[in-house]
């Protein structure tokens, strides 16, 4: 007698084939491709990316507009009530925490702080800032921190090189912590507060140092 091969049922074998590139799994938990549940997720992974996206942008833009000292289209990227605040540091080593109650090295409450400095600036009457230095600011670990609404909280670091004749080339090293509002279809910047690595400042610097 000739050994025959045992051969199933080829509609069981169709329907227990996966789909080339999809492996089956046996979890519980598994959301199928395709599925009301994937295409949620999906969703929520993209609008992540496009936040990422944008926030990323209005900090890398902030970051050209100062080193190119166009301070009237940088004033535009804050909100009316913006606050602008760089703590001081505190006996124990850490930052303040009170701007109204505390030291500070720049505490501006509302826009129109950052304007007047500005108007200084461009008026030449800022002595401190003459001759102005050229500046380069390096942001990056960029990252969306939480969303509430139309409020979103991000993190940067940043590194800013000044250059003068007379003091020649500096660094200053700091992380922001911006709160963005969305505004007019974009977003704009609520509040941005820069804690600075050195807690001895070597000089004077202003908003477009650090």
């Amino acid at each position: 007698m000739v050994p025959t091969r045992r051969r199933g049922n080829s509609a069981s074998r169709r329907r227990s084939a996966a789909p080339v590139g999809i492996t089956r799994s046996r979890c519980r938990g598994f959301i199928a491709i395709g599925s009301p549940e994937s295409r949620a997720t999906a969703r929520h992974a993209m609008a992540d990316l496009a936040l990422q996206a944008e926030v990323s942008e209005l900090l890398f833009r902030e970051a050209r507009l100062l080193d190119a000292q166009r301070w009237t289209d940088w004033l535009e990227l804050y909100c009316e009530d913006a606050v602008f605040w760089v703590p001081a540091f505190t006996m124990a080593g850490g930052y303040t925490e009170q701007p109204e109650q505390e030291l500070n090295f720049i505490y501006m409450a509302g826009r129109s702080g950052l304007e007047e400095r500005v108007f200084r600036l461009n008026t030449g009457i800022s002595l401190s800032s003459t001759p102005l230095p050229r500046t380069r600011h390096m942001v990056g670990m960029v990252m969306v921190d939480g969303q509430n609404g139309d409020a979103v909280q991000a993190f940067a670091n940043c590194q800013v090189a000044t250059f003068t004749e007379i003091r020649g080339q500096q660094f200053r090293t700091s992380s922001y912590e911006y709160l963005l509002r969305r505004s007019g279809g974009g977003l704009r910047i609520a509040q941005k507060k820069v804690l600075l690595l050195e807690a001895v400042i070597d000089g004077y610097f202003d908003f477009y140092a650090i």
